[in-house]
């Protein structure tokens, strides 16, 4: 089986699973695939109504060792954070306590430069007014060299969670993929929807992942050729935007 054939059969076993899901009606025996530039998957409802999906893997296959690393780095910065915490700064853990914090590093930074600057980052937070929210970029050097910005969001979640962006040289950033699919034009005969979706893992819980592909859809001025964008988590077999 060629590339673009077992892309094909992987894009329809997601896709079914899908549909099970979602509160649709597609009628299964209708689902079937195509070839661009037409979207990927046609389908219709029990009623009759045809839609048609385009589907896009949030984090590229190909991209998957480099997102290993970034995973692995960002639990590196959580055990390190843990352990700053217990040892240092209590008070710090309850203030980010239902935290996301994302740490963006700069293009031209170095890995293991980055990782003895821990510390700073830590402290950086520390001088944050309490229940902070936003972006701050650092002004003081060295971490002003390696890291861009680092952005936090409050949420329900438990305990803290802290995620790196950049930390791989690979353009693999799921802004990028969504971007890349708004710009497109199909041969389109009726309803197009972008399925999105994760069947690997990122360096997100999807919890959070769901927040921020949702922040981002809501601030585009259009969809481009689509009237719907749905978010689909196939580890765990949920919709997280619908």
């Amino acid at each position: 089986m060629n590339n673009s054939k077992r892309q094909q059969a992987e894009e329809l076993e997601i896709f079914n699973q899908f549909a099970n899901l979602a509160s649709l009606n597609i009628e299964p025996s209708s689902i079937k695939t195509q070839l661009p530039p037409k979207p990927d998957i046609y389908c219709e409802t029990s009623g009759g109504y045809g839609l048609e999906f385009d589907l896009v893997e949030l984090q590229n296959p190909n991209f998957r060792e480099s997102v290993h690393s970034q995973v692995i780095e960002s639990r590196n910065l959580e055990n390190a954070y843990r352990d700053y915490v217990a040892k240092q700064d209590t008070d710090l853990g309850a203030r980010l306590d239902g935290a996301f914090v994302c740490v963006t590093l700069r293009a031209n930074r170095q890995r293991r430069v980055f990782r003895k600057q821990y510390s700073e980052i830590f402290r950086l937070l520390a001088d944050l007014p309490t229940s902070f929210a936003g972006e701050v970029c650092p002004v003081t050097e060295p971490l002003r060299s390696t890291v861009e910005e680092v952005c936090i969001r409050r949420g329900g979640w438990n305990g803290t969670t802290l995620s790196i962006e950049n930390f791989s040289s690979a353009p693999c950033s799921w802004k990028e993929v969504l971007t890349n699919k708004f710009s497109k034009r199909y041969e389109s005969t009726c309803e197009t929807h972008l399925l999105a979706y994760n069947s690997f893992y990122t360096a997100l819980p999807g919890d959070i992942m769901q927040m921020l592909v949702s922040e981002f859809v809501a601030g585009l001025a259009s969809y481009g050729p689509f009237s719907k964008v749905w978010l689909y988590d196939a580890r765990e077999n949920r919709i997280l935007i619908s």
